[in-house]
C-alpha cells in the first residue's frame, strides 16, 4: 500500500465520524505527491504526502491560509519494519487535537 494511503487511513480512523474528506488529489507526474482535505464543518486539515522527499505533513486552515502542524512522518516511519507506531500516533493525535 502507498504510504499516503496508509497514513490517510490511520488519520481517518483516529478521527470521529464528524470528519469527512472533501477534496483529494494525486499528482503522479510530480513524484507521486498526494493531498486530501478533511473537515468537520468547523476545522479543515490538509494532509500532504511529498512524494519527492518521501514525507507527510499536515496543515490547518487558519485565517484563510494553510499553517503547518508541528509534526511530520517520513516514509520510513510509515513503511519501515517495524513501523514507528509512536510517531504515527503522535501525528494522528496532533490532527485530532486541532480545534
Amino acid at each position: 500500500m502507498h504510504p499516503y494511503t496508509t497514513i490517510k487511513n490511520e488519520v481517518v480512523a483516529a478521527l470521529d465520524n464528524s470528519w469527512s474528506v472533501t477534496e483529494e488529489e494525486s499528482h503522479p507526474d510530480t513524484f507521486g505527491s498526494f493531498f486530501c482535505v478533511l473537515t468537520n464543518g468547523i476545522v479543515s486539515i490538509r494532509l500532504i504526502w511529498d512524494g519527492k522527499d518521501g514525507w507527510c505533513y499536515a496543515q490547518e486552515m487558519k485565517a484563510e491560509q494553510w499553517c503547518d502542524l508541528p509534526v511530520f512522518l517520513t516514509e520510513m516511519d510509515i513503511e519501515g519494519r517495524p513501523q514507528n507506531r509512536e510517531k504515527i500516533a503522535q501525528f494522528c493525535a496532533s490532527i485530532k487535537n486541532v480545534r
